[in-house]
């Protein structure tokens, strides 16, 4: 006797089943994938690289301002206002182009007296500081600008730093001195333990664009005559590279 009930859960069972029996190959697929991917990576070197170039800097970047003190504000700014005129005006004559001269400090300080007695301050005095960093391209004339901005009044000289126009082409050649110098670690790895290395299987930029100063030797102080002598020395700019190679 035909039973509905019985043919209903026989064919629920046999559904069942079957989808078990694909999910089970999708993953028995999916593992022999990975192996394989794990499989075709081979016997592998890793290194790492580093590259350094030495250059003579080409710019110089200097902090030149004026600080002003007074009983009254108002006329602190205003004494402030043209000593720092004559300065800009002075830099402009010494070949400052006036889009390299930028502000980046003005402040009003209030000087105060604090009386123990009763808790209160007393206001007795402001400090106004108006500072421009500036960017000079020929550096031989850092310390003549440096003395003829003094002479006319600036009192706030800090900061100096050096840098080169053009940062990104130094550091490519850094960058090729670091992947010649990871190559040449793989090699001698590969030579020791008697298997040939081929081209890199990946290479990652293990650096960022960046240079540090550093002195080397007494000659790269800047002395013309009367003026303040600067030492520039010199930028070391400096890569790195991480690079997989298959053998």
């Amino acid at each position: 006797m035909f039973n509905r009930k019985t043919f209903i859960l026989s064919i629920v069972l046999l559904l069942v089943l079957t989808v078990g029996y694909l999910i089970g190959g999708i993953s028995l697929n999916n593992n022999e994938v990975l192996a394989s991917t794990e499989a075709d990576m081979g016997n592998t070197i890793t290194v790492s690289g580093e590259g350094t170039i030495k250059v003579d800097p080409d710019i110089a970047f200097l902090n030149i301002g004026v600080e002003t003190e007074n009983k009254d504000s108002q006329k602190a700014q205003e004494e402030n206002m043209n000593k720092m005129n004559k300065i800009i005006e002075e830099l402009k004559k010494q070949g400052i182009d006036e889009k390299n001269i930028k502000t980046v400090t003005y402040d009003i300080i209030t000087k105060r007296n604090y009386n123990k007695d009763d808790g209160t301050n007393e206001i007795y005095g402001y400090i106004v500081r108006n500072i421009v960093e500036v960017k000079i391209n020929d550096i031989d004339k850092v310390g003549k600008i440096i003395d003829a901005v003094s002479n006319i009044g600036s009192n706030y000289i800090r900061n100096i730093r050096f840098g080169i126009e053009k940062e990104e082409d130094y550091y490519i050649d850094a960058l090729q001195l670091a992947i010649k110098n990871a190559e040449e670690k793989a090699k001698a790895m590969g030579q020791t333990i008697g298997v040939e290395v081929n081209k890199p299987y990946k290479v990652i930029e293990d650096s960022r664009m960046n240079y540090s100063v550093r002195n080397y030797a007494m000659d790269t102080v800047m002395k013309v005559k009367e003026n303040t002598p600067v030492s520039s020395g010199q930028l070391e700019i400096n890569a790195s590279v991480n690079i997989i190679y298959k053998y």
